[in-house]
C-alpha cells in the first residue's frame, strides 16, 4: 500500500508511469492513423479532401460502440480495444498522480490495488464507459454487471448492493451495455 512517507518516489514513479502511457497512446494513435491511410479506406479520400479533419482518439472510440462494432473487422475490433486501453492506462495513472497530490491515499491505494480481471474484448462497452467515466470498473462490480446482465439460470433474482461499492457509476452503465 502506498502512503504520504512513500510520496515523493512515488510521486516520481506515477509521473514516469503517466507520461509513458501518455506517449504509448501518442505512438499507437499515430500507428491507427497511418494503417487507416493506407489501407485504401474511405477515410483516405476524405482525409485528402480535406472533408475530414483528423482521426481522433474520438472518432476511433466510437467505431466500438454497439451500432458500429457490428460492421467491424475483428482484427480491427482488437486494435482499438487495444488502443482503449491504453486510453485508460493514461487516464489511471493521471487519477493516481492526482490523489497522492491531493493526499487522498484512500483512493491512491483502491486504484493501485485494481487490477482488471475482465476481457475488455468480450465487454468493449464497458473499457469505453471506463473512459467516459474516468473510472476503474473493479472486478466485483464486473462480476455483479455479469450477474444482472445474465442472472443464473435465467431467473429473477435479488442481489445486495453494499455501500462503498460503486453503484453510483456501476454497475448499471455496463449492464445496460448488453448486446
Amino acid at each position: 500500500a502506498l502512503d504520504a512517507t512513500s510520496a515523493f518516489s512515488s510521486s516520481d514513479l506515477l509521473q514516469i508511469s503517466q507520461k509513458s502511457a501518455t506517449k504509448a497512446c501518442e505512438r499507437d494513435l499515430a500507428s491507427i492513423r497511418s494503417a487507416i491511410l493506407t489501407t485504401g479506406h474511405p477515410l483516405v479520400l476524405m482525409e485528402a479532401t480535406g472533408l475530414l479533419n483528423t482521426i481522433t482518439p474520438v472518432t476511433l472510440l466510437k467505431q466500438l460502440c454497439l451500432s458500429n462494432r457490428k460492421d467491424l473487422a475483428t482484427r480491427w475490433k482488437t486494435r482499438l480495444v487495444q488502443y482503449a486501453i491504453l486510453l485508460q492506462s493514461a487516464q489511471l495513472a493521471t487519477r493516481m498522480l492526482r490523489f497522492l497530490r491531493d493526499k487522498r491515499m484512500h483512493l491512491l491505494n483502491l486504484e493501485a490495488q485494481s487490477k482488471r480481471e475482465w476481457d475488455p474484448l468480450k465487454h468493449p462497452d464497458w473499457i469505453l464507459v471506463e473512459i467516459d467515466a474516468n473510472i476503474s470498473i473493479r472486478q466485483h462490480q464486473a462480476d455483479m454487471a455479469v450477474e444482472m446482465i445474465r442472472p443464473p439460470e435465467e431467473q429473477n433474482s435479488i442481489m445486495q448492493l453494499n455501500m462503498g461499492e460503486g453503484k453510483s457509476s456501476l454497475p448499471t452503465p455496463p449492464q445496460h451495455s448488453r448486446e
